[in-house]
This record gives C-alpha cells, sequence and structure tokens, in this order.
C-alpha cells in the first residue's frame, strides 16, 4: 500500500491484511494501533469497506476504502492529540 501525505510529497509503504474480522495494518501496529474490526458492504457492486483503529491513549485511525479487482484506494484520518490529519492512499494485493 502507498500512503500519499502532506500533499503528496510523502509515500509511506504499508502492509494491510484481514483476517478473523479484523483488519491490521504493519505501519500501524508499529504506532501502537493493534488490528481492528472492519465492517463492509456492496454498493452498485463496489465492496467497501471501514475500519476503526484505537491505540488506548485517545488516538485513533479512521479507514475507509473500496475494492476493484487486485485493487484498493480510498482514505484515512489520524487523530492524534485532538487534531486529524486526512490521507489518501491506495493498495495493489500481493499474492
Amino acid at each position: 500500500m502507498s500512503l500519499d501525505g502532506l500533499a503528496g510529497w510523502l509515500t509511506r509503504a504499508d502492509r494491510i491484511g484481514y483476517a478473523e474480522g479484523r483488519f491490521s495494518s504493519e505501519q500501524c501496529s508499529k504506532e501502537g494501533f493493534p488490528p481492528a474490526p472492519y465492517q463492509s458492504t456492496v454498493e452498485g457492486g463496489q465492496l467497501r469497506w471501514t475500519a476503526t483503529e484505537e491505540d488506548g491513549r485517545g488516538n485513533t485511525i479512521q479507514w475507509e476504502g473500496t475494492v476493484e479487482g487486485d485493487r484498493m484506494k480510498g482514505t484515512l484520518v489520524w487523530t492524534r492529540a485532538g487534531k486529524a490529519r486526512r490521507y489518501g492512499w491506495s493498495a495493489v494485493r500481493v499474492r
């Protein structure tokens, strides 16, 4: 997965996954965010999903994504110390 950061100048690689009803991000785990439950729906033939990771200190990462074949894209909102930052991201399935 790549994360498009502040005005697109920051890109960070990550590995995300889904297992046992939980969403996880390797980069977010390193920041103290454990795997979180996710919800998914199908709208107009397109799979959409959401998840909110919490670190136990009041910080959250809210994920939203859509799946098209082997690709996903979406946004995340990382709230730390009461300040929210929004990022766009995209991912390709690794087989």
